[in-house]
């Protein structure tokens, strides 16, 4: 057999089981059984259309048993082209789902270190911010879908929140990351705490409220860069609280 096949490549003539010698030009289907593209397709072409009478006993134009080695060689490269961009698909599908697998772990250590950071932060909180911090403080926001923060101050805690919402809802906030949380999560998912109000208080009793405005501003700013230092916000855009103008 192997012999044949080695004849059929180069051109010489073969001996068939006949008994009879028949030049490659003129080779019947049993000398084109002999081929390796017959064989190819015998094994693999059934799936794109190729079928083997014997075998499958289909009556069809593709019946590669009635087909010259020149159409055989034709259905092998078409059939070969097809198992490669099968596996050029399937080897592409197998590395997104790597890709997309390897997101979501890392996705889930970066929440899993937000959610324990936001626990050490829950032990500073005072409140949640409601009408009646009015007082100057540091505060925090947190989206509880992704445990993403933002750290301020403020001499009027409440009015800092109101004038938050108010850009968030105008889609205008100085924080384009806050903003695209909200707008992505909602108001339910945007919090706001008072982290700390208890000195200031004590400042502008002792101060007087007009006085103690600066040394009140000076320590806010101090206390507010501890924080963003320590736990290192998301949403804010600026980490240095220098020169910043939104203080109210």
């Amino acid at each position: 057999m192997e012999q044949a096949k080695a004849k059929l490549k180069s051109g010489e003539s073969v001996r068939l089981i006949t008994g009879d010698i028949v030049p490659k030009h003129r080779q019947n289907s049993y000398g084109l059984t002999l081929t390796e593209e017959f064989e190819f397709l015998k094994e693999k072409g059934t799936k794109y259309g190729y079928f083997h009478a014997k075998r499958d006993g289909y009556d069809h134009a593709m019946l590669i048993d009635r087909m010259s080695l020149d159409e055989l060689r034709k259905a092998k490269i078409s059939v070969q082209n097809k198992i490669d961009e099968e596996r050029d698909k399937e080897f592409k599908k197998r590395q997104e789902q790597d890709r997309l697998e390897s997101i979501s772990r890392w996705k889930k250590k970066q929440k899993d270190a937000k959610m324990e950071r936001w626990g050490r932060i829950t032990k500073r909180i005072e409140s949640e911010l409601t009408k009646e911090n009015n007082s100057a403080g540091i505060y925090v926001i947190i989206c509880y879908e992704t445990y993403e923060i933002y750290i301020g101050s403020s001499r009027n805690l409440y009015k800092r929140k109101q004038q938050h919402l108010s850009g968030l809802k105008a889609n205008r906030h100085n924080s384009y990351k806050l903003q695209e949380a909200y707008n992505n999560y909602g108001t339910s998912k945007i919090r706001f705490y008072n982290l700390g109000t208890g000195m200031l208080k004590i400042l502008a009793e002792f101060y007087g409220e007009e006085k103690s405005k600066e040394i009140i501003k000076r320590d806010l700013k101090y206390h507010e860069q501890e924080f963003i230092d320590k736990y290192l916000p998301e949403f804010n855009i600026d980490f240095d609280t220098k020169g910043r103008g939104h203080f109210t």
